[in-house]
C-alpha cells in the first residue's frame, strides 16, 4: 500500500477576462529542427502526406444471392410403453368348399407349383430329422481355461484328405453337403471339367 509522505501541491491558474474571445488564426508549423525561429521545434515530429508507391488497392467483387425458402425440420418422438399387456387377435379364416379345393388341385398351375416346391420341403424336413436345431451348442463347449495354450488348442491338424491321385486328379468338387450323423460320405460330380 502506498502512503502519502509529503503535503499535496495546489496550483491555481487564472486569466484576465478581457483576453477572452480574442481573434485567432491557425497555420501549419514545420517540425524541422534546423529552423530556430519557431522555438521548440525539436519537440515536434511532422507526418506529411505523400503518395506510397508500394501500396495497391485491391477491389474484390462478390456475387451473392439470397432466396427465402421455408425451413425443413425433421422431428421425431417416441413414447415409453409403460404397461405391456398380452393381446390376441382372432379372425375368421378364408375357407373354400370341397368342390372348389378339388378343382384348384386339378389345375396344371398347382401341379407345377408342387413340383417346384417339393425338393425344398424335402430338404428342410431331412435337415430337421438329421440335426436338432434347438440343441444348445454353447452349453456343451469345453472350458476355455483348461486347454488354453495347449498344442491341440493352438494348432489345427488335418483330419482327412479328400484327394485321390487316381480318381480325383484334375477334378473339381462342385457341391458338398454336410451330414453330421452318418460317418460315411460320398462325393458325386455331375460332369467332368476339362
Amino acid at each position: 500500500m502506498v502512503m502519502d509522505t509529503r503535503p499535496k501541491i495546489k496550483v491555481r491558474a487564472s486569466r484576465v477576462r478581457r483576453e477572452f474571445g480574442a481573434p485567432f488564426k491557425f497555420k501549419d508549423r514545420d517540425a524541422d529542427p534546423a529552423s530556430t525561429d519557431q522555438g521548440l521545434s525539436a519537440s515536434y515530429l511532422s507526418c506529411n502526406s505523400y503518395s506510397d508507391k508500394n501500396y495497391t488497392l485491391k477491389k474484390a467483387e462478390l456475387d451473392n444471392a439470397v432466396q427465402a425458402v421455408p425451413e425443413l425440420v425433421d422431428g421425431s418422438s417416441q413414447t415409453d410403453w409403460k404397461h405391456p399387456v398380452n393381446a390376441s387377435v382372432q379372425y375368421e379364416p378364408r375357407s373354400i368348399s370341397a368342390e372348389e379345393a378339388k378343382a384348384a388341385q386339378d389345375t396344371p398351375e398347382f401341379e407345377e407349383f408342387v413340383k417346384d416346391a417339393l425338393p425344398r420341403f424335402e430338404l428342410a424336413l431331412q435337415q430337421n430329422i438329421i440335426m436338432d436345431v434347438f440343441f444348445d451348442d454353447w452349453g456343451v463347449l469345453g472350458d476355455e481355461d483348461t486347454n488354453f495354450g495347449s498344442k491341440s488348442d493352438s494348432h489345427l491338424k488335418e483330419y482327412q484328405s479328400f484327394t485321390d491321385l487316381q480318381y480325383s486328379k484334375d477334378k473339381t468338387v462342385t457341391c458338398v453337403d454336410w451330414h453330421p450323423m452318418v460317418s460315411e460320405a460320398c462325393v458325386l460330380f455331375n460332369h467332368q471339367l476339362h
